[in-house]
């Protein structure tokens, strides 16, 4: 009769070494965790075991290792993949098959 559904929070875990994430049941631990470290967060990729997300607000891109259970971070300008860095906000993600990661920015005032 079709298939039952579970929702789970993404609830990170910065202060352990390494840090790590966890999928929790209760909402509230997931929207805490989000206002904290990841708000206003789109753009979602999948690629190798490894799904990676930017945060707007906090201009970082996280990539979760789902079989470790753990995550790292980026900021931008620093050592974004490729070297990048950009002055308007990280807006999305994306996977190409035949290349990295390819990410998008937006509010930049530089012309391209």
């Amino acid at each position: 009769n079709g298939c039952t559904l579970d929702t789970k929070y993404l609830r990170l875990r910065p202060n352990q070494d390494p840090p790590s994430f966890t999928w929790v049941t209760e909402k509230g631990l997931g929207k805490t965790s989000a206002a904290n470290h990841f708000p206003n967060s789109e753009g979602i990729a999948f690629h190798d075991g490894k799904l990676s997300f930017v945060s707007k607000t906090k201009k970082k891109m996280f990539t979760l290792d789902l079989d470790e259970k753990t995550y790292e971070w980026e900021k931008t300008g620093l050592k974004f993949r490729g070297k990048g860095s950009f002055k308007g906000q990280p807006d999305q993600t994306l996977d190409d098959p035949d290349s990295n990661y390819m990410y998008f920015t937006e509010e930049d005032d530089i012309g391209v």
